[in-house]
């Protein structure tokens, strides 16, 4: 009985983990215009180079208005360019920002027009 108990314990832990972590949500943000996106070495938690890249901590909001600070990594090994030759998003830009409680599962650019108008005044 105990062991079955402990098994359900383990599986209901695994299971919000797992959501908390991965299913993400729609966010947007606005890169702001004084933002520095120049690439920089982006070091691991034991001090070894990852490449270039850049650290962006930004402001994001659900449709509803929601607003939470959220930190992510982009990382830039061709120059200041993904691979694809994709720039890093620049100051102005708007972003498609997927995120779980925990992290930011991708972004990506996209046009004005495609954001909800409440949220573009969250983001003005």
């Amino acid at each position: 009985m105990l062991a079955i108990g402990l098994v359900a314990m383990a599986v209901v832990w695994l299971l919000k983990y797992s959501t908390d972590r991965y299913a993400s949500s729609d966010y947007y943000a606005m890169v702001p215009l004084n933002y520095n996106v120049t690439p920089e070495m982006i070091y691991s938690d034991n001090g070894k180079e990852l490449g270039p890249g850049k650290v962006y901590t930004l402001t994001i909001y659900n449709e509803q208005g929601e607003a939470r600070e959220v930190s992510f990594t982009v990382f830039a090994p061709n120059g200041g360019k993904l691979a694809g030759e994709q720039e890093l998003p620049k100051p102005g830009e708007y972003l498609l920002v997927k995120a779980s409680k925990q992290l930011v599962n991708r972004w990506s650019v996209v046009d004005k027009s495609t954001i909800p108008e409440n949220v573009l005044k969250s983001l003005a």
